[in-house]
């Protein structure tokens, strides 16, 4: 186990009551149509994702379309229309409940020749009255941008953090893949390090589990070497098994701390390890300060030269 550092009010109103005329538009107005009894009230999850990245190779994603406990006796079918995003996707054109289900899954998938390295908006929509309810909370429309993106993969690496991947009797790197955005070659990805696994053996029992992510990407600015990343990112960890207090890795500036990150190149020019100072903190609460972390690019000995393990 590790150790660190209303105001109400009551208003009282009494209202006469008097006749107002009534305007030109008042005598316009049209009530909408009621929705119909026997509406299946279908809607879009709310859970399904806003912001997605798709590779070439896999640009397809899926949404979730769900129906009320008491309407899911029978089979049904329900009509979809895309109302956004047809010049480069496609999806199905009905959601398909079995009787009994009460979610179902479509597919949406990228057209050939859909540009790569682009936010392109898609939206779904459930029209027909029979099945969605209009005035209901559900939501019958679905919206997101997507963005097909290659990553190429550059091999196995080591990653370091002396916050988290250290104990009194442990200290080890992480085996990560490391990527290089196609489009973009100044962006590099790693597959997530911060396993349940390694962090139980820093001896953080109790502090985990906490926020995930996929991959940390991180830029680098071609003429100064110098490395960014986009805020922070999650490390697993929860302040002493604090559900909400995430402890994450900022950049430091954000936190008012001139610490900098940067490449570590050889005289041949290429990058033989990321020198990385995150800032760990937790939001709103209070941090824990800068602790180096680094990046040893393939075929380099990051554990080697650091003195420590490498976790398998």
């Amino acid at each position: 186990m590790k150790y660190f550092k209303y105001i109400s009010g009551l208003f009282v109103a009494t209202m006469t009551l008097t006749l107002v005329g009534c305007g030109s538009d008042d005598d316009n107005y049209t009530p909408g149509e009621p929705a119909a009894t026997d509406c299946m009230n279908v809607y879009f999850d709310a859970s399904n994702a806003t912001s997605i990245e798709l590779a070439p190779t896999a640009a397809s994603f899926n949404v979730v379309v769900m129906r009320p406990d008491d309407k899911k006796a029978s089979a049904a079918s329900v009509p979809l229309e895309m109302i956004n995003g047809a010049d480069f996707f496609e999806a199905s054109t009905a959601a398909n409940f079995a009787a009994g289900e009460t979610s179902t899954t479509i597919t949406v998938s990228a057209k050939s020749g859909a540009p790569t390295g682009e936010n392109l908006t898609v939206e779904l929509a459930i029209k027909d009255p029979a099945y969605a309810n209009p005035y209901s909370t559900g939501l019958a429309y679905y919206g997101c941008t997507a963005m097909i993106v290659q990553w190429n993969t550059l091999g196995e690496g080591q990653f370091f953090d002396s916050f988290c991947f250290v104990g009194s009797t442990f200290a080890a790197v992480a085996k990560v893949t490391i990527q290089q955005r196609d489009d973009i070659p100044t962006d590099y990805r790693i597959s997530y390090p911060y396993s349940e696994a390694i962090l139980e053996a820093a001896e953080w029992t109790g502090w985990y589990p906490g926020v995930t992510q996929a991959n940390i990407i991180f830029h680098l600015d071609p003429d100064t070497d110098a490395i960014t990343w986009d805020r922070s990112w999650k490390t697993n960890l929860i302040y002493q098994g604090t559900v909400g207090q995430n402890i994450e890795a900022f950049m430091p500036n954000l936190l008012s701390d001139s610490s900098e990150s940067y490449a570590v190149r050889d005289n041949d020019g290429n990058i033989v390890y990321f020198s990385l100072s995150p800032y760990y903190y937790i939001n709103g609460l209070g941090g824990f300060g800068v602790y180096p972390c680094y990046l040893g690019f393939p075929g380099i000995d990051l554990a080697g030269m650091l003195g420590v393990g490498v976790f398998e």
